[in-house]
């Protein structure tokens, strides 16, 4: 009877877990891909990220100029602005003559975002609220990365996992997704958010 029982509350359990992507729990299977890090140590305007095939940097356009970056990653340059002036909520990545939307869910909300072109969006989210040592990102049901950083609360220093469909990702989503983990860190570092 209670191995029935048993067998009962797991099958509940889980119907309620959404395996497409809510947790690591659910999907265990990843790929390390590389780093992402300050070019000196808490150097906050100034990142390289070295991972399968996309090896380049992100930086201010100008020393602590948190509405300007410029990346130049896998042969992929460009930009990454503020739609207006310190409105960090709203951004626009853009290269070779595509416009990429980035944007948080809700105002203010710094580990809830997506990413949006040509009717592609791209979730990226902390794992828990406020927490911003580990993101992941997903996609029209795929699971594309998880970056955490080496230690608990080291911004400068970050690890890029792939999950199951990463290879999917078109390179200036890829950008844009590693983009959101770069600033982020640079804001909460500087006591800015």
């Amino acid at each position: 009877m209670r191995f029935i029982l048993f067998i009962g509350l797991a099958l509940i359990l889980n119907s309620c877990i959404d395996s497409n992507y809510t947790n690591n729990t659910v999907d265990q299977t990843k790929t390390y891909l590389g780093t992402m890090k300050t070019a000196f140590s808490n150097d906050w305007d100034s990142w390289q990220i070295n991972t399968n095939g996309y090896n380049g940097y992100y930086r201010t356009a100008f020393s602590n100029d948190w509405d300007n970056w410029e990346f130049n990653i896998a042969g992929y340059s460009g930009t990454i602005r503020t739609v207006f002036s310190e409105d960090w909520d709203n951004w626009q990545l853009m290269s070779g003559g595509r416009t990429i939307k980035i944007k948080t869910n809700f105002s203010n909300d710094w580990d809830n975002w997506y990413i949006q072109e040509n009717g592609v969006t791209i979730s990226v989210k902390t794992y828990f609220s406020n927490d911003f040592d580990s993101w992941y990102a997903y996609g029209n049901g795929e699971n594309y990365l998880e970056m955490n950083t080496s230690f608990s609360n080291d911004y400068d220093n970050w690890n890029i996992y792939g999950k199951n469909d990463h290879a999917l990702l078109d390179p200036l989503h890829y950008i844009a997704i590693n983009f959101l983990v770069v600033y982020t860190s640079a804001i909460t570092e500087q006591g800015i958010n």
